[in-house]
């Protein structure tokens, strides 16, 4: 072979392993959610069927994490990593058999991936230590980092069931302590696969939540003073450690082995007047001197904000503040229980705020009149061609849960709460949560239709 074969041929090996490099990197860079194709870059989709209903789909249940969601009922699990039952790492899509080999790039497969946290290190954190350790672009660790901070703030945070979680259209990250849970389409390629993902994250639900109202080793806990109540394990003794400080007062001390709860009521401070929950948490737990994350949300029709202490999952602060009064109710949470805060919390009531909770949607009474009352556990209100929902009005329990059928030619949009939701023409949806752990008592519009929660 002469000199000029001889150098054809290692420029052609080094062309093969920059493109194989190359590929390797997008890759993995694909999997991590650190690139993002434009227009002209995408693949063809898929063909996807047109589904208006996800009665008939499959469903995954995850024992380890006590979770479920359904998946089209043509696709199957078309990779797996991990022992069965403790798969880290999942791809869920339609199966094109064994030609089909690099299926985790494919337009709208989901991937379902578990992120361990060793380290125990707080929701946004955890996150940002995988990805930053998953993902080879940018080569700079600084850079890097920064790419995945900056997608993490343009992410909606809200929380379900009591779990931290953080979504866009084509991904959601669920905090179930101390792993993270990730659930996202790959490479979606039109906005077909950004719905069907949607359908998917809409059916998203936790398993077993224990009811506990109807559990005999709780206790509950009524303060006269200033009007609130909520239910603890009985397994925790109650301190009053009842002391009055310059702008709080200290109400309450629970303990267990492992687990606290100190109470506090901020109330009457004049520049908290009309103040809004995340202004009042940041300012308290900033005069300690503590770093700190917010997160806001509504509990039992409540204004919320929960505050995790210098990034560590052992300690939350979770200040409630009162539909009308200037008063906010601050719980401290030590320990790493936070389901147990979740239960705590979904008890907790202002005695006084009946009346007043309805009017933060706007609503004093009902404006359809007469009030129809369902009997069953779901409620079922169907929007006509005629664009009226009926019943027009519906009483409901806190325990009960709403379908909304849309029959008409326009789109139903939901906005309240954790629920951002459009009901296409010919579809349905079922809330996988009761009305209760999201409305709080009085009248409120869902996409117009009007639910009465009674007490």
């Amino acid at each position: 072979m002469d000199k000029n074969s001889k150098g054809y041929a290692q420029f052609l090996l080094s062309l093969i392993l920059s493109f194989v490099l190359i590929t390797g990197i997008g890759y993995w860079a694909y999997k991590n959610g650190q690139i993002r194709l434009t227009p002209q870059q995408r693949l063809a989709p898929t063909p996807t069927p047109t589904l208006k209903t996800t009665a008939n789909w499959k469903t995954y249940r995850n024992k380890k994490h006590g979770f479920v969601f359904k998946y089209p009922q043509v696709w199957v699990q078309k990779q797996s990593y991990g022992g069965k039952g403790e798969e880290w790492l999942i791809i869920f899509g339609i199966d094109k058999g064994r030609d089909n080999i690099i299926t985790s790039t494919e337009p709208g497969n989901v991937e379902l991936r578990e992120f361990a946290n060793n380290q125990n290190l707080s929701f946004r954190e955890a996150i940002i230590d995988e990805l930053s350790n998953t993902s080879p672009v940018p080569f700079d660790p600084e850079e890097r980092r920064q790419v995945i901070i900056n997608n993490l703030n343009n992410m909606e945070e809200t929380t379900i069931h009591g779990h931290k979680v953080l979504i866009n259209e084509t991904s959601a990250y669920i905090f179930i302590e101390p792993e993270v849970v990730s659930l996202r389409t790959l490479t979606p390629s039109d906005g077909v696969h950004k719905i069907l993902f949607n359908q998917i994250l809409s059916t998203f639900n936790f398993l077993n939540q224990p009811d506990v109202q109807k559990n005999i080793q709780w206790v509950t806990y009524n303060n006269s003073e200033y009007g609130f109540t909520f239910q603890y394990p009985s397994d925790m003794t109650l301190e009053k450690d009842t002391k009055k400080e310059e702008f709080y007062d200290t109400i309450a001390k629970l303990v267990a082995a492992d687990y606290s709860i100190n109470v506090r009521a901020i109330y009457n401070i004049d520049i908290y007047d009309n103040a809004e929950t995340q202004l009042v948490a940041g300012r308290e737990i900033s005069d300690s001197g503590f770093t700190y994350s917010l997160t806001n949300s509504i509990i039992n029709g409540l204004s919320t904000t929960t505050a995790v202490v210098n990034n560590s999952s052992k300690k939350r602060i979770v200040t409630i503040a009162h539909p009308t009064k200037n008063l906010f109710i601050v719980i401290a949470f030590t320990g790493t229980h936070q389901q147990t805060d979740s239960q705590i919390l979904s008890t907790f009531r202002f005695l006084d705020a009946s009346q007043s909770e309805s009017k933060l949607t706007g609503y004093d009474s009902p404006a359809a009149g007469v009030c129809t009352s369902t009997p069953e556990e779901i409620i079922t209100v169907t929007k006509g061609v005629d664009n009226i929902f009926s019943p027009r009005c519906s009483k409901a329990l806190p325990s009960q849960k709403l379908k909304i059928i849309n029959n008409s030619n326009t789109t139903i949009k939901i906005d309240i709460s954790m629920y951002k939701i459009d009901i296409e023409p010919g579809n349905g949806y079922e809330f996988p949560d009761t009305l209760g752990s999201f409305l709080g008592t009085g009248v409120h519009s869902i996409g117009g239709v009007e639910i009465w929660i009674q007490q």
